[in-house]
């Protein structure tokens, strides 16, 4: 189950369509990228870290660890950058 907070962000903040999230073992997110400017944050807010810091901040409140039982979470980011450069090539 993804928290909703998660889908928002990517949604709302983002600006970008979140297709398909799944957390058996991880959690996994799948977004749609529709412009080369998506695509262009997303690597910035990567590279910086502000990527990792706003998941952090989402999936660290009371409202997400209470129900799951836990008191924090470790977040490790990994991105396909080969899906990243596709996508930056197909789209105008």
């Amino acid at each position: 189950m993804c928290p909703s907070g998660v889908d928002r962000y990517f949604e709302q903040d983002r600006a970008v369509l979140v297709l398909d999230t799944d957390s058996n073992d991880a959690l996994n997110i799948f977004c749609v990228c529709t412009k080369l400017d998506q695509i262009a944050q997303l690597n910035e807010d990567l590279s910086t870290g502000k990527l990792k810091s706003d998941l952090e901040q989402i999936l660290t409140t009371r409202e997400v660890l209470q129900p799951l039982g836990i008191a924090g979470v470790k977040l490790d980011i990994e991105v396909n950058q080969d899906d990243l450069d596709a996508a930056g090539k197909e789209l105008p």
